[in-house]
């Protein structure tokens, strides 16, 4: 799913930086740009870097959609 429309990053992607040693979405955006536009992707995209660094995982964001965690 994408998560930053601007520079087409998906939840993939941040996964995949988050496992190869980002610990921040500040190190997310560094690599991938994301969240470095617009910004409406960043509450999402944090989540996102947060569930992954907490072994959340199936955590694509999707949650803030519904509500439910």
């Amino acid at each position: 799913m994408y998560i930053c429309i601007c520079k087409g990053v998906t939840d993939r992607e941040i996964v995949q930086e988050v496992e190869a040693g980002a610990r921040s979405i500040d190190d997310v955006k560094v690599k991938t740009g994301c969240s470095s536009q617009c910004g409406k992707c960043l509450f999402r995209a944090s989540k996102l870097v947060q569930d992954t660094l907490h072994g959340h995982r199936g955590g694509n964001g999707s949650d803030l959609l519904t509500g439910s965690s």
